[in-house]
């Protein structure tokens, strides 16, 4: 999935998320209801969030693996880029972890999760474009 296409569906998620809240606040629903339904979405909300960001930190791991094997075969003009490629690629990976044990503990925030997958799709795209040199 390129950067425009992920960008497009964060942006989707976000929108149908704002929609269906304000859709739940303007509706006539008893108070218990409301509650209810903004729990769920909630809920839905970190269910998304969770698997965006394991789907960003599988690809990562994936790459990574690539790159750490390129990196033995390219020649010295190229590794340094290579090499600090990983290194942002490893952060990003961590970052990730990170995120994902916040999601779990509840202690992520919107700011964390917008972080990690912005550096997590850079990360991706920069190793993309290290490998598909190499090919």
């Amino acid at each position: 999935m390129s950067r425009k296409e992920r960008n497009l569906a964060i942006g989707a998620l976000l929108g149908v998320g704002v929609g269906y809240l304000t859709g739940i606040l303007t509706a006539k629903k008893p108070g218990k209801e409301t509650r209810q339904d903004i729990a769920n979405a909630a809920v839905t909300a970190k269910n998304q969030a969770e698997k965006t960001i394991k789907d960003l930190n599988n690809k990562l791991v994936e790459l990574l693996s690539e790159a750490e094997e390129l990196l033995k075969t390219v020649k010295e003009s190229s590794k340094e880029g290579l090499t600090k490629a990983l290194e942002a690629a490893r952060k990003a990976r961590d970052n990730t972890r990170e995120v994902l044990s916040a999601i779990h503990e509840g202690d992520a925030t919107d700011a964390d999760l917008k972080k990690a997958i912005k550096e997590a799709n850079s990360a991706v795209e920069h190793l993309k474009t290290y490998l598909s040199k190499a090919k």
